[in-house]
């Protein structure tokens, strides 16, 4: 009996001083984890979780800015960001986002189309056009509706902004597909239509 006391006091002491130990870790933990973790941020600023935050993947191609349009610099998920001065008449100005995920990354083409298109209510049918600049396969897409802009990180609606449209393009470059996305006013988007266009005819390689 005496053995199988001290046996189950041993074994009480261990876990007495297991737990202490424990303790102590777990105070521990939470500035451990911040250091290791990557710096991280939602869709609408900052940078993307698990990207480092001082820069994003090339894109593996690139473009000449209108003139006019205004370098917004990166944010999260976005290799570019540009303001589009709005239109006479119009209540603000428009934006183009310039996404690239990765190779491979992002969905594919119609996925994504049809993506933009559902972020419209009563938008009918698309305008759709795919052609060909230098090496690479463009896919663009126009549409017009109520936006329901989405933000967020789960890309939620936000708010309904009537009387909006849309220009989408998909350029299939040598890294992935790099995704050009127009938002704004109808009367500003069209009215930038051509400078747009144009954006994507002068996409090259570096």
């Amino acid at each position: 009996m005496n053995i199988r006391n001290i046996a189950i006091g041993a074994i009480v002491l261990m876990a007495f001083v297991g737990g202490i130990v424990w303790q102590k870790q777990m105070q521990n933990a939470p500035a451990q984890q911040q250091e290791m973790a990557p710096q991280g941020g939602e869709m609408t600023g900052g940078p993307m979780p698990g990207m480092p935050a001082e820069e994003a993947p090339h894109p593996g191609i690139e473009w000449t800015t209108p003139g006019g349009w205004t370098d917004l610099g990166q944010r999260s998920m976005r290799v570019a960001t540009y303001g589009v001065p709005k239109a006479s008449g119009d209540g603000q100005d428009g934006e183009c986002a310039v996404f690239y995920f990765g190779q491979g990354q992002g969905g594919g083409v119609e996925e994504n189309i049809s993506r933009w298109v559902g972020q419209f209510e009563n938008a009918g049918t698309p305008d759709r056009a795919t052609s060909d600049v230098g090496e690479f396969k463009v896919h663009r897409v126009a549409v017009n509706g109520t936006y329901l802009a989405p933000s967020g990180p789960m890309m939620e609606a936000s708010g309904k902004l009537e009387n909006y449209r849309l220009l989408g393009a998909i350029v299939e470059g040598p890294a992935g597909s790099v995704f050009f996305k127009f938002t704004g006013p109808d009367k500003t988007v069209r009215g930038a239509e051509k400078d747009f266009d144009a954006m994507l005819k002068s996409v090259r390689k570096p």
